[in-house]
């Protein structure tokens, strides 16, 4: 029985990074922590953040 032919292997394409300007990001659990802490840096990286948490107050003073 015949091998099938083989192609040349090349390395995989790199996936796009999620994280980058002009972005959306929906971060639930944002009032505090790890949530905030997420927001924060989605926002400094240039993305659209749309914070979301079952707290009242606002998470920046």
């Amino acid at each position: 029985m015949a091998t099938p032919p083989t192609s040349p292997s090349r390395p995989p394409e790199p996936a796009p990074s999620p994280i980058g300007p002009g972005r959306v990001a929906v971060v639930t659990g944002a009032a505090s922590g790890i949530g905030l802490g997420l927001s924060q840096r989605f926002a400094a990286e240039g993305m659209h953040v749309v914070m979301a948490d079952a707290e009242q107050s606002p998470p920046f003073p």
